[in-house]
């Protein structure tokens, strides 16, 4: 076969894989989010005492999202979207263990920033719909 056909034929396995991986990740991530909204207020309101403050996990994890959108956006221009999805991963996972932590401590002061940390995953969430989009023919 001539190497341009195998090009193509390798591309498109490439692109079928990613995609795949994707898609996985959007399916994990999307769970993880809605859990963090959810279980978020219940465990806001079971560390600070007070329902009033329920609603504070959804906009930590807002916040967390939309001050780490941009420098993720410019991660993935500067060293490819991969390293910027992995890094953002990273940061998510360490901001759930924090969490983790915090409601362990039963600190307040520790659980609210840790959920904006956690925010991350709602920005990598988007930045991988992107990802995808760009593979697509």
């Amino acid at each position: 076969m001539p190497a341009a056909i195998l090009d193509d034929l390798e591309r498109c396995r490439v692109q079928r894989r990613t995609l795949a991986i994707l898609i996985a990740g959007q399916i994990v991530s999307g769970l993880g989010v809605g859990a963090a909204f959810s279980m978020g207020a219940l465990l806001v309101a079971a560390v600070t005492g007070s329902e009033a403050w329920s609603g504070m996990a959804a906009t930590m994890n807002t916040l967390g999202a939309a001050v780490f959108a941009i420098p993720l956006a410019m991660l993935a221009r500067r060293r490819g979207r991969r390293v910027s999805l992995t890094t953002g991963a990273l940061f998510a996972a360490l901001g759930a263990l924090a969490v983790t932590v915090a409601a362990a401590l039963d600190s307040p002061a520790l659980l609210l920033p840790s959920m904006a940390v956690m925010g991350i995953g709602s920005a990598l969430n988007f930045q991988s719909r992107f990802a995808a989009t760009d593979l697509a023919t």
